[in-house]
């Protein structure tokens, strides 16, 4: 299981999310996604993740 931390233009913190909720082929260093928070028992978490 991959797990990446990526850093939000809008917030000073750090967002977890799976690389499953990307789907199809791993991201690159660089590209952009869009994604909603939504706070978690760990804390902030990326949902609905979409590649741009």
């Amino acid at each position: 299981m991959l797990q990446l931390l990526e850093h939000t233009h809008d917030a000073d913190d750090d967002v977890f999310f799976h690389m499953e909720d990307v789907g199809g082929p791993d991201l690159e260093e660089g590209q952009e996604i869009e994604f909603d928070i939504e706070q978690a028992p760990k804390g902030p978490r990326a949902t609905n993740v979409t590649r741009l």
